[in-house]
């Protein structure tokens, strides 16, 4: 239903979605055994994941128990991962999408009430704007 309404129902639909997994993980911790291997750990955080009902959550920790089994059998592994206790981890990685899904919607927001400029302008920090600023003396190329 969602896939066919307009896009800001649907980044308005993520910003809710996210708003409310972020809600549900600060709400209901659990426990990560530590006298277990790390692939463990994330096995038993897959049901969990399950009840949450959304798939994006169910892959990362898949992808979680698989990093952490491939460590475990000596093979090297390049994907990202941290230390510590699984629910930290699915609560920050909640909080981050829920962040990425709100900036998508006031970038959004920005860019329908004022076009493309307004948006950049109207988002990003005086830092970020400063940082990305075009050279003026020399150069055509922001590298």
């Amino acid at each position: 239903m969602l896939e066919r309404g307009s896009y800001r129902a649907r980044i308005e639909h993520q910003v809710r979605k996210w708003r409310l997994i972020h809600r549900y993980v600060h709400d209901h911790p659990f426990p990560t055994r530590t006298d277990i291997p790390r692939s463990d750990q994330w096995r038993a955080v897959i049901e969990y994941a399950r009840d949450l009902g959304d798939l994006n959550v169910l892959d990362w920790v898949l992808l979680q128990v698989e990093v952490a089994a491939n460590i475990e059998r000596g093979v090297r592994e390049m994907r990202p991962r941290k230390s510590g206790p699984c629910h930290d981890q699915l609560l920050e990685v909640a909080a981050d999408r829920k962040r990425k899904a709100l900036a998508v919607y006031k970038w959004e927001t920005a860019a329908t009430e004022g076009g493309a400029n307004s948006a950049t302008t109207r988002t990003l920090t005086d830092a970020i704007l400063k940082a990305h600023q075009p050279l003026v003396n020399g150069g055509t190329e922001n590298l």
